[in-house]
């Protein structure tokens, strides 16, 4: 099975991440659970807000502010998803990519995950799914459990 379910890398803690094909990254990569996610929620920045705080403390204008937050953003963030998995992202706006909630089943045929949990057609593989049908949600029972 291309999926597994790995333990914690980095040590730091009992936690689980779910290391999942990711079509972002084009890679397995740690994908976090609600319990997880809802720990680095609460540092996700407006990014509204986030640029324009930036643009008062440093005086930078909008193109510069726009980048600094497409890279540095939330590092509170980055810091607890590697403190999780033990895996290091490099900007900020990858954090979008790890919710586990946001990915659908692994497909039958090539065992990647579905796009989002409403696809009806693999994007890996191709296969489709029976007309009515869609994948739903990540079935972690069908991955393989590994505590590290």
């Amino acid at each position: 099975m291309a999926c597994s379910i790995t333990g914690n890398l980095s040590g730091t803690s009992d936690e689980m991440a779910y290391l999942v094909y990711s079509y972002k990254f084009k890679k397995d990569v740690p994908l976090l659970d609600e319990y997880e996610w809802a720990k680095i929620a609460p540092v996700m920045l407006n990014p509204i807000q986030a640029i324009k705080d930036h643009r008062e403390k440093t005086g930078k204008g909008l193109r510069e502010a726009k980048e600094w937050y497409e890279k540095i953003g939330a590092p509170e963030g980055l810091q607890i998803y590697f403190e999780i998995t033990g895996h290091r992202l490099d900007i900020y706006q990858e954090l979008f990519a790890v919710r586990m909630r946001d990915y659908g089943a692994l497909c039958p045929e090539c065992d990647k995950p579905f796009r989002t949990p409403r696809a009806k057609l693999c994007a890996e593989c191709g296969f489709a799914l029976p007309n009515g049908k869609v994948a739903g949600p990540i079935d972690l029972t069908s991955i393989h459990h590994l505590k590290i």
